[in-house]
This record gives structure tokens, sequence and C-alpha cells, in this order.
């Protein structure tokens, strides 16, 4: 973990970057009290959308046939 201090982060920030981009752990702080943390971004990875699934899924040839027991149990009174 690197600890630097503002005035220190403005003037050596390209080699700040490089550090995190290293895999550093790069802090900054204001009288020696940490406010802050540069660290790598990392995107989102997209939620999906509609049809992203299309054609994963198997169904087997019957599935729209109702279950006899099932169906029995639904008609009972």
């Amino acid at each position: 973990m690197i600890i630097v201090n503002i005035h220190e982060a403005k003037t050596q920030l390209s080699a700040l970057l490089k550090l995190v981009e290293e895999g550093k752990q790069v802090i900054i702080a204001r009288n020696n009290e940490k406010i802050a943390e540069i660290k790598p971004f990392r995107s989102k990875k997209s939620r999906g959308g509609f049809g992203k699934g299309k054609s994963k899924v198997v169904y087997n040839a019957d599935w729209k046939e109702m279950d006899t027991e099932i169906e029995q149990l639904f008609n009972e009174e």
C-alpha cells in the first residue's frame, strides 16, 4: 500500500496510475488522514436483455401435456 499526500498525488498522477495498473494500492491523504483510494476501473458486465437466453433453455417435446395426476388434483373438490 502506497500513501501519498494531495500535492504529491497531483504532481505524480501518471506514475501513481501506472502503479495502480501494476496492482498496487494507492491511497491519497490530507494531514496524514486517508481520504481517497485510486483503484482500477472495472466495467460492469451487461445484465443481459430481452432475448439473451434464447436457445439456451431446452424443453421436452411433451412440455404442454398436462400430467394426469396433477390434473386430477386440480379437479378434485
